[in-house]
């Protein structure tokens, strides 16, 4: 169960790429003066734009807490990756990534023998 969960995971973030950067690649095109800061400005032309950002500004908070707590829990390594790529990519492909990630290492640990059991 933990591979096919960890699999559907990685479609997640391999669907959020295209769909995320096909749009971030059409308005670089739009935009000859593109830059981060204009990039997020245009998250807030109005008041729909605004409310967007602001809920992913959320998410992306709540996510990185959950990531920093997990990584201690599950031993997930990497964790200032996955921390940079939700701003330089998308937290909609790091975060499955993230789980993905978490999957593998929970499945890691139910498969190794543990000490003192026959």
């Amino acid at each position: 169960m933990r591979t096919r969960l960890g699999w559907g995971w990685g479609v997640i973030a391999a669907g959020a790429l295209a769909l995320t950067w096909t749009q971030n690649v059409q308005w670089m095109a739009a935009n000859p003066d593109a830059s981060p800061l204009k990039f997020v400005t245009d998250g807030f032309v109005n008041h729909a734009a605004a409310s967007l950002s602001w809920d992913l500004v959320a998410l992306t908070t709540a996510c990185v807490i959950f990531m920093a707590l997990q990584v201690r829990e599950h031993g997930v390594r990497h964790l200032w990756a996955y921390v940079l790529f939700s701003f330089v990519v998308a937290i909609s492909v790091t975060f499955p990534l993230f789980l993905w990630a978490r999957e593998r290492a929970m499945a890691r640990a139910t498969d190794r023998p543990r000490s003192g059991t026959p």
